[in-house]
């Protein structure tokens, strides 16, 4: 559902089915001008996977996107991972518009 909003911004999506496949992504030479980071995905989660990215020097702004940010324990101990920012589902454009590169940003006049 978020690729399909995305993509309606004309943006180009990569889909990891899991933590450890965004990582495997990075490792493999791929970059991204951001990161949406489900904090609860098999294998590795995503303070895991956001913590091994940041390790490895990707810069790239990570969001996480999770029902956990509503100020407790999990936004706190998700944040320190290595976040950029977090928001909670449902992902909405307005939500992550300020992420968004300039050109690709609907509300950028």
């Amino acid at each position: 559902m978020h690729k399909m909003m995305l993509t309606r911004l004309d943006i180009e999506v990569e889909v990891a089915a899991n933590g450890k496949a965004a990582v495997d992504l990075h490792l493999a030479g791929a970059s991204f001008h951001l990161i949406l980071m489900d904090l609860q995905m098999p294998l590795i989660d995503g303070s895991q996977a956001t913590k091994e990215l940041r390790g490895m020097g990707v810069a790239s702004p990570i969001v996480g996107v999770t029902a956990a940010c509503d100020g407790g324990p999990e936004k706190t101990a998700f944040l320190a991972s290595g976040l950029t920012d977090c928001v909670s589902k449902p992902l909405t454009i307005n939500k992550i518009a300020t992420y968004l590169p300039a050109p690709k940003n609907p509300y950028n006049n």
